[in-house]
């Protein structure tokens, strides 16, 4: 999985409101986050709708893994390959 690099994609916020077709435009075609700046400071991150629903997808993946590890610590859950084949039907991209 590779690391998102916040540090290469600089923006000021008065330079995106300038040209917001453009920064929407290199999103898309680079898929990196662009992080926006107000007075210096990191103020917010975009991410192309794509990125974002990827991320998304695989924070619940870990979500319903570490559910999954309580319930086995406690003597509940499922069997591994039931899980492993219930995980796949789900995420299967």
């Amino acid at each position: 999985m590779s690391k998102i690099q916040l540090e290469e994609n600089f923006c000021s916020l008065s330079d995106f409101q300038g040209d917001v077709a453009s920064y929407i435009k290199k999103l898309k075609e680079d898929r990196r986050p662009l992080v926006i700046t107000k007075q210096g400071r990191n103020s917010a991150v975009l991410l192309d709708s794509d990125e974002y629903r990827k991320l998304v997808d695989k924070a619940q993946l870990l979500e319903e893994i570490v559910a999954a590890r309580k319930e086995l610590k406690s003597g509940e859950g499922i069997d591994h390959d039931e899980f492993i084949r219930t995980l796949r039907s789900q995420y299967a991209s």
